[in-house]
């Protein structure tokens, strides 16, 4: 069973960058042969940069540093990172809030070679920067085959405030634009953000390049889901919790001016998964824990198992309100259980 390396970067944007580059290019040997196969189209960048300027200045900081510290070109890593939108993928994330607590459970489904590089790092800033520390679970951007650039990018994040944000694959059919991609959005989001209601201000003024669905909680018990159209829009849709509390998204499309965006897109898996889930919750409702919600997390067809085309890579569990969340990963042994790491920033 491979460990997964937990790292801790300190400083400024650019810092990060430069300890992220110097990692990636000394463990990643893919890293500096993707960056110089990389052919920038100028157009595209300038106006990639340009959005980056107004929305998220700190992210070309970090590029930078990125760049420095692999030792490649900066134009060309700038392009790869700022301009990649798309990744696909299943993926699972279902909250609930009781009585007892607020509990939310994901499952990231992706590619197998994901197995193998998963990490978990987090992000320190110095306090004049008044930017809120964050602990994120990467894939590290890898793709299908394993032969791209693998960076830290991140997928799960949770921050000092107590604030989680992930996402699920969009089937939306819109077109992408110029904005911030998805993963950055993220990002923008945990780092300047204490709650749902400030992360969903922040969707108000901040175009998105690329469709996704955003999974948004706080400690407060709050939780929302976006469903964003892209397309260098800040076009989405607000889903809310249930009567029950309960509130989930596979990757099918849940608000209903957008269903039929995505009908004959959707892969068949993520209707069975959304309904399953949200079954098991509701039959749990009055004795909802954290160890309730991984044991839902990790029975099938919410847990996806290795033969499928996208198994479930990392299982996340958090309990929004105690501020206790765990990582779990792995196959599962004859007992059924996964490799357990507690997360804390």
């Amino acid at each position: 069973m491979r460990i997964v390396p937990k790292r801790e970067f300190k400083g400024t944007h650019y810092q990060h960058g430069m300890q992220s580059g110097s990692i990636c290019a000394g463990e990643f040997d893919k890293f500096k042969i993707c960056v110089e196969a990389t052919k920038v189209n100028p157009k595209k960048l300038t106006g990639q940069i340009s959005m980056f300027r107004n929305f998220f200045p700190e992210y070309l900081d970090f590029i930078k540093g990125l760049a420095e510290g692999a030792n490649v070109d900066h134009e060309k890593l700038a392009y790869h990172i700022l301009t990649k939108y798309a990744d696909m993928g299943g993926c699972t994330i279902f909250g609930v809030k009781t009585a007892a607590g607020a509990f939310v459970g994901r499952n990231y489904d992706w590619v197998p070679e994901a197995k193998d590089v998963i990490e978990v790092y987090t992000s320190l800033f110095p306090e004049h920067l008044k930017r809120y520390s964050t602990i994120s679970v990467t894939d590290m951007d890898v793709e299908q085959g394993g032969k791209n650039l693998l960076y830290h990018a991140p997928i799960d994040m949770i921050n000092s405030e107590g604030l989680y944000i992930g996402v699920t694959y969009s089937f939306y059919s819109g077109q992408d634009g110029f904005g911030i991609p998805a993963l950055q959005m993220r990002q923008l989001v945990a780092e300047t953000c204490a709650n749902v209601l400030e992360a969903l201000k922040l969707f108000e003024k901040v175009p998105v390049s690329n469709p996704k669905n955003f999974f948004i909680a706080d400690r407060f018990g709050n939780m929302a889901v976006v469903e964003h159209t892209g397309g260098g829009s800040t076009n989405f849709r607000i889903i809310l919790p249930d009567r029950n509390g309960i509130l989930g998204k596979t990757n099918h499309l849940l608000y209903p001016d957008f269903r039929s965006m995505d009908r004959n897109r959707v892969p068949k898996d993520s209707y069975p998964r959304y309904d399953a889930a949200k079954r098991m919750i509701k039959e749990e409702l009055g004795m909802i824990t954290l160890n309730v919600m991984g044991g839902i997390f990790s029975t099938p067809p919410v847990y996806v198992g290795s033969d499928e085309s996208y198994p479930t890579i990392w299982t996340l569990l958090m309990d929004m309100e105690r501020g206790i969340y765990r990582l779990q990963y792995g196959e599962p042994n004859e007992r059924g259980e996964r490799s357990k790491e507690p997360l804390k920033i």
